[in-house]
Formats: C-alpha cells, structure tokens, sequence
C-alpha cells in the first residue's frame, strides 16, 4: 500500500511537471520587442531566451589527433567530428547586445545577439536585419563578399557547419517574460498645470 502511494505521488509530481512544461508559450524576441518596450542593453542581458528548435553543428577534426574542442567526438564514415548540439528550447543567457552592427562594409546594419546555452561554452550570435521594423534575431551564418550564405557559424574562434535546418534557428522568449517587462516600463501620462482658483 505503501509503494502504491509512493508510486502515485511521483506519477502526480511528473504529470503536474508535464503540465507545467507545457504551458509556456514561445514567441520570437523580434526588434519591435527592443522598440516597444524600450529595451536598453541592461535589459536584454536579463532575459532569458531560448531556442526557437534544435541547433547542431559539425566540425571535422584531424583523425591523428583526434580531440574534442568544443563538443563531443563522434565518428561518421571513419571521419572525426568535433559536434556541439543545443537541444530544442534550450534556456540561454544573453553575454552581449551590439546595436547596428555591420557585418561587412557593403552589407545592411544587424542588431547582433550574443546568446550562451551553457556556462563553459562560447556563445553563439544571433542578427536581427535592421531593414524590417519587426525581424527576428537568426542564428547568424557566415556569408561571402556577394551575401550568399554557406552555413557557417562561429563557434568561439573555430567555424562549424550548420547541420539539416540549424541555420534557421532563432531566438524566443517566454511570452510571461512580456509582463515582466510590461511592469518595469514607465508609463508618463503627463502633467497637468494646478487649478490658479
């Protein structure tokens, strides 16, 4: 009888987690986010993002001496690949907001996002093309002289490629974490000259 309750009150903790974890729900942190509620950089670093969907990378590695740099080891077709996975909706921390950042001089300007999923990796950037008034933060991939992207993302000093639809990943919030900014954002409603009576 014992176990049975004991059984009954881990099915009830997991089914109430389940719930729990169901109920967020994600939207794009976009630049009409930072516009509306009047973001300053303080701000950004305090709120939690998260992936929008799984981001996998690969770099092949030397097979003499195979090490790990960022990631895990993992061997496809005899080859040796450095691999960095962010799960889907993984919660990261922002280390760095740049404004208007150029990418190269004959480029449109980004607002840059440097997000990091875990306390020992490097981060990862993320851009907001400034042309649209309201544009999602994507994982930003490298590109040529001419903009054409090749899928490659930089991972602390080292490139890797951006695996299946990796490069497509964005950046979400929590849509609760928009009542919180909502609060510590003042609202003057103006003021008014005292009646001369």
């Amino acid at each position: 009888m014992k176990a049975q309750l004991t059984n009954l009150k881990y099915l009830f903790l997991f089914a109430n987690a389940v719930v729990f974890a169901g109920c967020a729900q994600y939207i794009p942190f976009t630049t009409r986010l930072i516009s509306e509620y009047s973001l300053s950089s303080n701000d950004i670093v305090n709120i939690q993002f998260y992936a929008s969907q799984k981001i996998l990378l690969h770099r092949e590695i030397a097979s003499e001496g195979a090490q790990v740099v960022k990631g895990r080891l993992i061997v496809k077709n005899g080859r040796s690949i450095d691999e960095v996975e962010v799960v889907d909706h993984a919660p990261g921390v922002a280390a760095q907001f740049d404004e208007k950042a150029n990418i190269n001089p004959a480029d449109f300007l980004y607002d840059r996002l440097s997000v990091r999923f875990a306390a020992d990796a490097p981060t990862l950037d993320f851009w907001a093309h400034l042309s649209g008034s309201s544009t999602k933060f994507y994982l930003s991939s490298r590109s040529d002289t001419s903009g054409t992207v090749y899928g490659q993302v930089r991972f602390g000093d080292l490139d890797y490629s951006a695996v299946d639809d990796s490069a497509k990943a964005y950046l979400v919030i929590d849509k609760n974490a928009l009542t919180k900014l909502e609060s510590k954002r003042r609202v003057l409603k103006g003021l008014t000259l005292p009646d001369n009576k």
